[in-house]
């Protein structure tokens, strides 16, 4: 799945899903746009968030 919204920037998010057998799955996320320090930081930290809530969710 990918999507692309713009907010001064252009960003695009990818996210792919890998079968990895056993009933284990990998999930992959891309996001491309990002172009300075600053921009890069929150991503990292609004991403590194979402994904500990998820991970939350999941087990």
């Amino acid at each position: 799945m990918s999507y692309t919204w713009a907010s001064g920037e252009k960003h695009t998010v990818t996210w792919t899903l890998q079968d990895l057998r056993d009933g284990k799955v990998n999930l992959h996320l891309e996001q491309t746009g990002i172009s300075n320090a600053h921009a890069l930081n929150g991503a990292k930290y609004g991403w590194s968030k979402w994904c500990g809530e998820l991970e939350k969710v999941l087990s």
